[in-house]
């Protein structure tokens, strides 16, 4: 049963390779300088934007950036003197 799934994946990657070719054959100005140029300045900043949120997920997971946001509120003037949980009346 290997060797089936083997022979099927060799098939599958000469018919991938085929259609490629077949792509390439028939639009060549796809890898023009200017069209890679622009895709790779798209991936560029897509990628930095990536590695921003992934930053920002790991600090939240850390609770760095919870802890930094809890403090600047609690530091925050306009709740100077008051205590969570208490009831003035």
């Amino acid at each position: 049963m290997e060797t089936l799934y083997q022979i099927l994946a060799i098939a599958a990657a000469g018919l991938i390779m085929w259609f490629l070719y077949r792509q390439i054959k028939a639009s060549p100005q796809m890898f023009s300088k200017e069209n890679l140029s622009k895709s790779f300045t798209t991936l560029g900043i897509l990628g930095v934007i990536l590695i921003v949120f992934v930053t920002m997920l790991v600090w939240l997971a850390k609770g760095v950036l919870v802890c930094c946001v809890t403090e600047s509120w609690i530091q925050s003037p306009r709740h100077l003197g008051t205590v969570v949980g208490d009831k003035k009346r």
